[in-house]
């Protein structure tokens, strides 16, 4: 019997890390997507901060988000971040719109990984 209501613990603890994890990535994908919708649709000079608050968002997030997401996708969100600040840098707005949304693409990619919890 102390064999079952260990397991039974055990289960719940597992059920409740998959669910904060769910949350966790669910917060950090709307988070990053409101600060890449405010990004302007040009490349001017206003944007370099909000620019680099992404950059920095993630940066800040990818070691927890690597802990359950595969590293493709996680791949994926460094290139496409990495080519909006370059592109954003040479001041090429059509590669830097495409860009833009291949960043928005990844993101919800990664919001896919976890269930909606809402």
């Amino acid at each position: 019997m102390k064999s079952f209501f260990f397991t039974l613990l055990l289960f719940g603890l597992m059920l409740s890390a998959i669910w904060l994890n769910a949350v966790y990535l669910d917060r950090l994908t709307a988070e990053m997507l409101i600060t890449l919708d405010s990004l302007p649709d040009g490349t001017t000079s206003a944007a370099i901060p909000r620019a680099e608050k992404l950059y920095l968002q993630w940066q800040k997030a990818r070691d927890r988000v690597a802990l359950s997401v595969c590293r493709t996708k996680i791949d994926r969100i460094d290139d496409a971040l990495a080519a909006l600040r370059v592109y954003f840098e040479q001041r090429k707005t059509a590669d830097y719109l495409a860009a833009r949304e291949a960043l928005r693409i990844c993101i919800l990619d990664l919001r896919e990984d976890g269930f909606s919890p809402k």
